[in-house]
């Protein structure tokens, strides 16, 4: 046998290098597979991320009207002109507003604005005694430690 000739045995040897097509499809859709099984997850995380940005502006807010009724302390207390709140969050996501507003009360609101939906904290409430409240529009009753859920951090 002539050495530089291979040898029958290795000639029916197949050698495998790489993927085939049905190994790379069936990979691609287990890819997809999680991904859509992932995303509603991902999407409540950012509602909630973007929520705390609602919570920051009616502190910061609460924080002003308290520093403005006591640098102003008059008859008129949180209506003096110098105390108007900001109307919307740092990075926009909430608006901000005051929906009470006497010379001793008030109640801020913070409403979602653009891409932060959030049917279960619709509208967050901020009062001048510090009470926490929040809307929503789910239909279904609302589950216990909603409002913790909503004002968590």
């Amino acid at each position: 046998m002539n050495k530089s000739q291979p040898s029958k045995t290795n000639l029916n040897k197949k050698t495998s290098k790489g993927f085939t097509l049905i190994e790379a499809m069936i990979v691609v859709a287990i890819m997809g597979l999680i991904t859509i099984a992932a995303w509603p997850s991902y999407d409540r995380y950012q509602v909630k991320n973007r929520r705390t940005d609602g919570i920051s502006a009616l502190l910061e807010a609460r924080a002003n009207l308290e520093k403005c009724f006591i640098n102003y302390a008059t008859s008129t207390g949180y209506n003096h002109a110098q105390c108007n709140p900001a109307t919307s969050s740092k990075q926009g996501h909430y608006a901000i507003g005051t929906s009470v507003r006497t010379a001793t009360t008030y109640t801020l609101t913070a409403t979602p604005q653009g891409a932060q939906v959030d049917p279960e904290c619709t509208v967050l409430t901020l009062t001048h005694l510090g009470e926490k409240g929040f809307t929503n529009t789910n239909v279904a009753p609302d589950p216990v430690g909603s409002l913790q859920r909503c004002w968590s951090q």
